[in-house]
């Protein structure tokens, strides 16, 4: 007679438990829902994010404070690195020049972190540090971005 008090408890209470689950599941996909979104700096495509990394270290180079831009040129930076694998993961590439990209990604990631951390008073001279390592790993990336199609200048529309 135990099992049946027990089923018969969980059938009273099943509609409940049902409810439950139902109400959290939905509020959840909800809240995923609301919160992605994708950010307006990142790279459309893997030779995007190529070109922009070696935009940003042109910026760094430079040295010129950015004006009236919210996000800080080593933040963007380290952002397009995290980028990197799952852009080239995106694309055709293949597993050897994928394994690249992503050894290469989280190398340059320890750097952007290390030149980001709180502690780095001159954070341009702490990258500059690197100057020898980044040009490596910018030569690599480089290599793997000519292995995609250039963009034609002309549309499908206008093709013949």
């Amino acid at each position: 007679m135990i099992p049946t008090k027990l089923h018969a408890a969980f059938r009273r209470r099943l509609p409940l438990l049902a409810s439950l689950l139902l109400a959290a599941g939905c509020h959840g996909t909800r809240v995923e829902e609301s919160e992605h979104h994708t950010p307006a700096h990142k790279p459309a495509d893997f030779p995007a994010a190529v070109d922009r990394l070696l935009a940003l270290h042109v910026e760094i180079l430079n040295g010129r404070p950015r004006a009236n831009d919210s996000l800080d040129v080593f933040t963007e930076a380290h952002d397009v690195v995290r980028w990197l694998p799952e852009l080239a993961a995106d694309s055709d590439l293949g597993e050897e020049p994928w394994n690249i990209v992503y050894a290469t990604a989280q190398r340059l990631e320890a750097i952007l972190t290390e030149v980001r951390s709180p502690h780095v008073d001159d954070r341009s001279n702490a990258y500059l540090n690197y100057e020898t390592e980044l040009g490596q790993h910018q030569r690599a990336l480089i290599e793997i971005k000519q292995k995609f199609p250039a963009a034609s200048p002309l549309s499908s529309d206008q093709s013949l």
